[in-house]
């Protein structure tokens, strides 16, 4: 099966509404904008689905992205204490 990278992570984000009632959109755009801050390019979709793209590129820039992600929450928590 393939995905879109987009479809990808709203796939994720789906299977997360199912159990809170609701898709959470806040969570969506944390995930685009760290994904925003990895790849040189307006469109998921070129980036994604260019010739040279590799599905280990594609999985790294994921990880690199969630991690991102995870170090901007550990701040913010700080922040607010």
């Amino acid at each position: 099966m393939s995905w879109s990278l987009l479809g990808a992570v709203v796939a994720v984000l789906e299977r997360e509404a199912s159990l809170a009632g609701e898709l959470p959109l806040d969570e969506l755009g944390a995930a685009l904008y760290a994904l925003a801050d990895l790849i040189e390019t307006d469109s998921l979709v070129d980036w994604n689905d260019d010739q040279e793209q590799t599905q280990g590129n594609v999985v790294a820039v994921l990880e690199q992205a969630a991690a991102a992600y995870k170090d901007n929450c550990a701040l913010l928590e700080l922040s607010f204490n």
